[in-house]
């Protein structure tokens, strides 16, 4: 084959990989929003995410964790290192430093509940706190 045309299709698999990381990422989040909204907005143990995801899912549970299998699946099947890394680091990315966020805010007797974490809310969240231990 021309080099040109090696190029190319190399460029296109990159970019099918990052289009399944976004996708993955959307899909992951959407999962966490059901996740939460299962929970009845209360923090609960791992005993208990086992049986939201196992034995009593939801509808929309389902769907949302074969849909994010389904993508990080077309992810890998792509067969772009580059596209694949930039991808799985996105998707970890995103929940070590929202994991990050919500340790730090711990001792402030905060915790945040959704994304994203914008500076307004992170603000609010420990305004909250303070006010809550200074009762």
């Amino acid at each position: 084959m021309k080099s040109w045309l090696l190029r190319y299709l190399a460029g296109v698999l990159v970019l099918a990989a990052v289009y399944f990381g976004a996708c993955t990422i959307a899909w992951l989040l959407i999962l966490a929003r059901a996740i939460d909204a299962a929970s009845a907005q209360r923090p609960f143990s791992w005993r208990e995410l086992v049986d939201v995801f196992f034995i009593h899912p939801s509808r929309r549970i389902t769907v949302c964790v074969i849909a994010s299998f389904t993508v990080v699946s077309a992810l890998l099947m792509t067969g772009s290192r580059a596209g694949s890394i930039f991808s799985l680091l996105a998707i970890s990315g995103v929940a070590a430093i929202a994991n990050a966020v919500a340790n730090a805010l711990q001792s402030l007797g905060a915790e945040p509940r959704q994304l994203p974490l914008s500076p307004t809310y992170i603000w609010e969240l420990v305004q909250a706190g303070r006010k809550q231990a200074a009762e």
